[in-house]
């Protein structure tokens, strides 16, 4: 069985919602970074449809 790891984290940058994506095989041959940046206000369901 593969295992990833991944670790998301959101901040508030020049008044938007940032969302930073790190995705990591456990045995380090892969490693992949991704930023999206929602709307001022995200709504729930954005966050719903994003996650």
């Amino acid at each position: 069985m593969e295992s990833y790891r991944t670790n998301i984290c959101i901040l508030f940058e020049d008044g938007f919602w940032v969302a930073y994506i790190e995705n990591s095989h456990a045995n380090g041959d892969d490693y992949h970074v991704a930023r999206h940046v929602f709307c001022p206000e995200p709504s729930n369901a954005e966050l719903r449809e994003f996650f």
